[in-house]
């Protein structure tokens, strides 16, 4: 019994700091116009590919945050974190390819 309340006081101890997440995400949208040219630049693609990037994230947000909710209700909330995780490290890894 010990171990489910050390656990839960953790939680309870770092919960107030989840609003400081999404707030974090965008404020990296936020600074992607400043560096858009560069990043053009570097990659060798007109400007038009590289603002199709924040309009896909925004595009792709409510299906995944609904089929995120699906998962999570479906199979529960260590599978939710399994199946966000290693869509998270697939994203990653084909950013850096």
């Amino acid at each position: 019994m010990r171990c489910i309340y050390t656990h839960t006081f953790f939680l309870k101890k770092n919960l107030r700091f989840f609003p400081f997440f999404p707030q974090a995400n965008y404020s990296h949208w936020v600074a992607f116009p400043s560096v858009t040219k560069v990043a053009a630049r570097y990659y060798d693609q007109p400007g038009e590919a590289m603002d199709r990037i924040p309009t896909l994230s925004y595009g792709l947000g409510v299906p995944c945050c609904v089929l995120a909710t699906y998962v999570v209700e479906r199979f529960g909330l260590r599978a939710g974190l399994h199946v966000g995780g290693s869509l998270t490290g697939i994203g990653e890894r084909k950013m850096h390819i």
